[in-house]
């Protein structure tokens, strides 16, 4: 009844292109973003390789950018400033917006300076 909506050739899925870890970071740092120089590629790797060489890129510019423990430092530490990834819904008190924008004025330091940071956030609001 409705086969007018179906197509008439087979569309197949484009093949999953395959690219080593190690030519992503590469690429990567031809572009500029790099690991701190006391960073090593193994402590920032949170899947297996395959997972990273699968979906090349974006597991491993999510896993540069995330908010890494160093437990040595007792501080939370980012294995770069070149790239950030972070939960969409961090905001949830006061203060949130001011710990952002610090993140972001490390990055973009010294370039542009960023100080005297304030926020409110009106928890009853939602």
């Amino acid at each position: 009844m409705f086969s007018f909506f179906k197509h008439k050739y087979k569309v197949s899925k484009p093949s999953q292109v395959r690219i080593s870890i190690e030519e992503q970071f590469e690429e990567l740092d031809k572009l500029g973003i790099k690991l701190k120089r006391e960073m090593e590629i193994r402590e920032i790797l949170d899947m297996k390789i395959r997972d990273y060489e699968e979906r090349p890129y974006i597991h491993l510019l999510m896993s540069m950018g995330r908010e890494r423990d160093r437990i040595e430092s007792n501080m939370d530490f980012y294995p770069t400033n070149d790239v950030w990834c972070f939960d969409r819904e961090c905001i949830e008190d006061h203060g949130d917006y001011i710990q952002r924008l610090k993140r972001i004025a490390v990055m973009v330091d010294p370039i542009i300076s960023v100080t005297n940071i304030q926020d409110y956030v009106d928890i009853e609001a939602g």
